[in-house]
């Protein structure tokens, strides 16, 4: 997704992805930050369920992923739980902004809004 969002600047990082032939996913990433340091586009990636990863080397390779991420590239992460990855140290560096059920609930009058407009339809 990311090789194709920065006009085909991540060749390296998308073979060596798809040959399976890094050291680590944190070296993958490495490689793929070195290939994006000249893009100055901003870029979104969104990881979706991420309450369904359970490999402790992804959540290590995804905290040097926030460690280390170029200040235009933004991760949405999509959780059903907290993550295991430093929310706290984010937290305290205001680079976090976080969405719980406080937020994305409706209000009474939202949600009357809302099958208002559905039952109409």
């Amino acid at each position: 997704a990311l090789q194709q969002a920065s006009g085909g600047r991540c060749v390296k990082s998308e073979a060596l992805s798809q040959k399976h032939q890094y050291a680590s996913l944190s070296a993958l990433f490495a490689q793929l930050f070195i290939e994006l340091a000249d893009w100055h586009q901003p870029l979104y990636l969104v990881i979706d369920d991420y309450h369904l990863i359970t490999n402790d080397a992804i959540h290590e390779a995804m905290r040097f992923f926030l460690r280390h991420q170029p200040e235009n590239l933004t991760l949405i992460l999509l959780s059903r739980t907290l993550p295991p990855l430093g929310i706290a140290n984010l937290r305290v560096r205001d680079q976090l902004l976080e969405m719980g059920t406080q937020q994305l609930a409706f209000t009474h009058q939202e949600a009357k809004q809302f099958f208002d407009c559905r039952l109409a339809a």
